[in-house]
């Protein structure tokens, strides 16, 4: 065998994009030196079908009845179906089909029985699975591989172009954030924020060039290109060009020479060096989202039942992967709107749930296979929320990343460094949203409590994090209203309470709760019933007592590290009338939005945390301003 073997994962990723003709030469070589058997054309394009065969991508082998097709279609079932009748319509005798797909076909060996048995001939499905792991069988199948499938991974080439993240209409570039990412992470602790920026900026702008080509670009070219994929770099790149240019061409660069310069002409290009980066680090991502595909796959293939088509796994992948997407996208969509300042009136972040349906909607799925594939691709989520593996956690991480960049330079590029250093100085005033978020975590291993976690990489970082007397109120308050509505409306038909109804619960503390219960964690015991679960937080008789109020907030002081400051705190320099006055303008949004009862305390306690924050955020820059200014005095 040859030493010049095939990643296998690169094998999946060039049939995910494969085109039938191609796929139908590579099956006809590949089964060839695998099985030592050859096979002649039929029907479909092959002059015009053979014998008056119509059948697509159809072989007959030189013994009678043997039958190969190659087929890149998702609907396998159906479409093994419709070539074994079809060939009986012609009148010839078939004893047995291999049928080869570029698609992932669960449970192959159910799907061959249950053919096999329907038409009592032998079915043998050979599937993106079987003809990955077999590639490296041979010198044959190797040279398959390099002639028809190994061009479909050129554009792992392209800057960018990994797909980690969808396209996003009116901000920046998809494959210039995509790259921005995997630049940054790259150069993680060698390099400040924005010189990073500015460093991928100038490396993605230069893609296409190459010195054997003799083609280049001038400072001018690379400026202009960056300034018309990102408008908002105009304001620090032009400061800044000409000294990256410089560094990023120097032999002691940190990360090596990135780039290759020539002072004479003015002319810069990447080097052979730079291109292999980008086609490894394309790869990489590229391997992780279709290892993430199988985790999903893993999970979904056990759920299907007897009647379910397989290509239900395949849709329910899809619809995974987008729906993760959109959640990010939408998150993305909300830091733009606070950036900005534009909020749209009555805008309210989707559920998981709603971004799900809203990608069975973009495949086109509707009515009762959305349904099925909704549930499927459900199942799948859950888990990656809840009990998420290595592969989903890394692959969200980087989804994270990508999508922050993209929805940050569509503002400012600057922000980025911003954000990277306020963290060191941050007050952070904890609302209510985020501390009932992650009481629902209690019962997640520590890997996915995804709040808790944000809160302690916080607190480590140096930030402060207050969590306010009113915080703790309202945090009580919604214990009280939970606790009743279990009470009143789910004790009684616990029994009959399933993860699927638990998942349309709208209260976030009782969906938690009997997801804990109904599907609990390794190694994380289940609560024995609603009392044990109030009872994590304060004891269940104590709730709607002052004394319940008092252990919730030694809770929350003692689990997450917070600073506790009291309402005299809090009001301390706050203009009473200017309270009443905001207050007043916050009620008023609160009812256009239709927003729960008890307005006037709750405008009253989001108008006392902004005046609180602003004082606060005055107070440090007029410090900052002081210790600057003593330090200029010697002092």
């Amino acid at each position: 065998m040859t030493t010049q073997t095939i990643d296998f994962r690169a094998v999946e990723l060039a049939l995910e994009h494969v085109k039938p003709n191609d796929f139908e030469q590579f099956a006809q070589a590949f089964y060839s030196a695998t099985q030592g058997s050859s096979f002649v054309p039929l029907g479909g394009t092959h002059d015009g079908g053979a014998e008056g065969f119509d059948v697509e991508s159809l072989f007959s082998e030189e013994r009678p009845g043997r039958f190969m097709q190659a087929s890149i279609t998702p609907e396998t079932r159906a479409k093994i179906r419709g070539t074994i009748r079809r060939i009986k319509e012609f009148g010839r005798e078939i004893n047995s089909l291999i049928y080869m797909t570029s698609v992932v076909v669960p449970r192959v060996d159910a799907e061959e029985e249950l053919l096999s048995d329907e038409f009592r001939i032998q079915v043998r499905i050979r599937d993106a699975k079987y003809i990955a792991a077999h590639i490296n069988d041979s010198t044959q199948t190797i040279q398959a591989f390099r002639s028809f499938l190994s061009h479909y991974l050129e554009y792992l080439r392209n800057i960018g172009s990994a797909e980690t993240i969808g396209d996003v209409p009116r901000v920046a570039s998809r494959s210039l954030c995509v790259f921005l990412g995997q630049e940054l992470e790259r150069r993680r602790g060698n390099t400040e924020m924005l010189e990073g920026v500015t460093d991928s900026l100038i490396l993605w702008s230069l893609e296409g060039t190459d010195p054997d080509k003799g083609t280049f670009m001038t400072r001018d070219d690379i400026l202009k290109k960056i300034e018309g994929a990102l408008p908002t770099a105009v304001d620090f790149m032009r400061g800044v060009l000409d000294s990256r240019l410089e560094r990023l061409a120097a032999k002691d660069n940190t990360n090596g020479r990135e780039i290759r310069s020539y002072s004479k002409e003015g002319h810069y290009c990447l080097p052979f060096e730079a291109r292999e980066i980008v086609e490894r680090e394309n790869a990489e991502d590229e391997y992780l989202r279709t290892s993430v595909s199988d985790v999903f796959r893993s999970r979904i293939e056990p759920l299907l039942r007897a009647d379910d088509e397989p290509e239900l796994v395949s849709q329910a992948v899809r619809a995974c992967h987008r729906a993760l997407e959109i959640t990010y996208e939408t998150q993305g969509l909300e830091m733009a709107y606070f950036l900005n300042g534009d909020e749209p009136d009555n805008f309210t972040p989707p559920t998981i749930s709603d971004n799900l349906g809203k990608a069975l909607h973009d495949q086109g799925l509707f009515g009762a296979k959305a349904i099925r594939v909704g549930e499927l691709a459900f199942s799948a989520l859950r888990a990656t929320i809840y009990d998420s593996s290595e592969e989903e956690r890394v692959y969200l991480g980087k989804m994270s990343r990508t999508y922050i960049l993209m929805f940050l330079l569509r503002n400012d590029a600057k922000v980025v460094e911003y954000f990277r250093g306020m963290s060191a100085d941050l007050i952070l005033y904890v609302g209510t949203d985020i501390i009932i978020r992650s009481l629902s975590e209690y019962y997640l291993q520590k890997k996915d409590q995804s709040t808790i976690g944000t809160l302690a990489i916080l607190r480590e970082a140096g930030s402060k994090l207050i969590l306010t007397e009113r915080c703790v109120e309202e945090v009580w308050t919604h214990l009280k209203a939970t606790s009743a509505e279990y009470q009143n409306h789910y004790m009684e038909v616990e029994p009959y309470v399933d993860l699927d109804l638990a998942r349309n619960i709208d209260r976030i503390l009782i969906r938690a709760y009997y997801y804990a219960k109904l599907s609990p964690q390794d190694g994380v015991r289940s609560p024995a019933g609603w009392r044990s679960y109030i009872g994590n937080f304060c004891e269940f008789k104590s709730l709607h007592s002052d004394r319940g109020r008092e252990e919730i907030r030694e809770y929350l002081i003692r689990r997450f590290g917070l600073i506790y400051e009291p309402d005299s705190e809090t009001l301390a320099g706050v203009d009473a009338d200017e309270l009443k006055a905001l207050t007043k303008r916050v009620l008023g949004e609160r009812k256009k939005k239709n927003l729960r009862d008890k307005e006037e305390r709750l405008a009253e306690n989001d108008a006392m945390h902004v005046l609180r924050v602003y004082l606060v955020g005055r107070w440090a820059v007029n410090e900052t301003t002081r210790i600057r200014s003593d330090s200029r005095l010697g002092g």
